[in-house]
């Protein structure tokens, strides 16, 4: 298990070696979004890989994709929400998710002022049709006033989409004037499936 994953993170640097020439001419914001999603694969990839893939605490994964965009300020993103354990295949597809939010908050939203912040919480709730879900909302404010809904959908709004129908659930996107509001409901028994493990 330790050469696997001492060889996948071999083969992750070099994928990102390889932009400087598969990537000549591309607009730089391309480049280094590109570079955000391989980043974020790769610090989960090493989060998984410390718990010998059974998993990573959700605000564990969450602390690791957003870490470097708190800046000095800790509580520009708060999170709260119980202790729970997700599996491999849903780690991996939140920690894209939330590399999008953030990137977008920085660039856009709440996080590209001094005054913004974002709150990320989750709670447990029982549907009507007694199946256990788990739901995420992630919401910026303080940011720049949002005056209309963007008229085009990008790659980063198809991601959300694609993460929760991969593990079963469904997203909603808001653009309120008072910041962008992103509500997961995923249930919790696709959350802690562990039969994903390390690339093969």
């Amino acid at each position: 298990m330790a050469e696997l994953d001492h060889r996948v993170k071999n083969i992750l640097t070099v994928v990102q070696s390889f932009r400087q020439q598969s990537f000549q001419g591309l607009e730089e914001n391309a480049v280094n979004r590109f570079i955000g999603r391989l980043t974020a694969l790769s610090q989960t990839h090493t989060l998984l890989a410390e718990s010998r893939w059974e998993g990573a605490r959700l605000a564990q994964l969450l602390d690791s994709v957003v870490g470097r965009y708190r800046g000095t300020g800790s509580t520009r993103i708060r999170h709260t929400g119980p202790n729970i354990q997700i599996g491999p295949k849903a780690a991996q597809g939140l920690a894209l998710a939330f590399h999008e939010l953030v990137t977008n908050a920085s660039k856009y939203g709440a996080l590209s002022t001094n005054k913004g912040a974002v709150d990320v919480q989750w709670a447990f709730s029982n549907e009507p049709r007694n199946e256990h879900f788990l739901y995420l909302a992630w919401r910026e404010h303080g940011g720049p006033l949002i005056e209309k809904e963007p008229e085009r959908r990008g790659f980063g709004s198809k991601l959300l989409e694609l993460t929760a129908m991969d593990l079963g659930g469904t997203v909603t996107v808001q653009f309120h004037s008072s910041g962008l509001e992103v509500r997961f409901g995923l249930p919790v028994g696709r959350l802690s499936d562990a039969q994903s493990g390390p690339p093969s």
